[in-house]
């Protein structure tokens, strides 16, 4: 009897041992395919900032986000255009949707101006108090602000080795009605995830 199971065993192997290599192939592609699928970063571990101008070096991101804990800020995207480029209009539309943190120059910024509570944050009183860490300049529209100035026309900035600056102009921070990161602003219930409006600071680099 045991010697009837033998050769049934290896019969089976003689006939189907080519099943065993494609076993593994299919187990190793499945782990390629999890590994970083379940590693990838959640919306809100994700921040995603657009700069009206030219970047050539995108190393100060991950500076600026060093003090962030692995968990709570997994990775910063950044994508840029300028004004003048081919597509600017469709880029902004795109970004406006897709960013936690624009930076505009302020003609790019009026562009928006008469429906500009549909696309940017009201910095608001409480914004202001709970995580800004230091007193700023705003753009106002109707008694309310809605974009903190990141840098002043014809005056120095460290951002400056990195990308390119319109001199002749003022630049703008807003950030989007799009994002996830925006903590209890739109919803009580994401008061934990709050990055778009922790990052503020590090990126105006006050108070970082």
């Amino acid at each position: 009897m045991q010697a009837v199971k033998k050769s049934s065993v290896k019969q089976t192997l003689v006939y189907t041992w080519y099943l065993y290599p494609l076993i593994g192939i299919f187990l190793a592609l499945l782990w390629l395919w999890a590994f970083p699928t379940f590693h990838q970063p959640t919306a809100h571990q994700l921040l995603n900032v657009f700069f009206a101008s030219e970047v050539y070096d995108s190393s100060f991101l991950k500076d600026l986000s060093k003090e962030y804990d692995r968990e709570s800020l997994r990775q910063i995207d950044y994508s840029y255009s300028l004004r003048d480029a081919p597509g600017f209009t469709n880029k902004i539309q795109i970004a406006v949707n897709a960013s936690d943190i624009l930076i505009l120059d302020e003609l790019t910024l009026k562009d928006f101006e008469k429906s500009i509570d549909t696309f940017f944050v009201e910095i608001n009183d409480s914004i202001k108090t709970n995580y800004l860490r230091d007193s700023y300049s705003y753009y106002d529209k109707e008694g309310k602000d809605y974009a903190i100035l990141f840098k002043e026309k014809e005056t120095d900035h460290y951002l400056r080795k990195y990308m390119d600056f319109d001199e002749s102009q003022n630049y703008y921070l807003v950030l989007s009605v799009a994002s996830k990161n925006l903590g209890s602003v739109y919803d009580e219930n994401n008061a934990h995830y709050d990055n778009a409006l922790t990052f503020i600071n590090y990126l105006m680099k006050e108070g970082a």
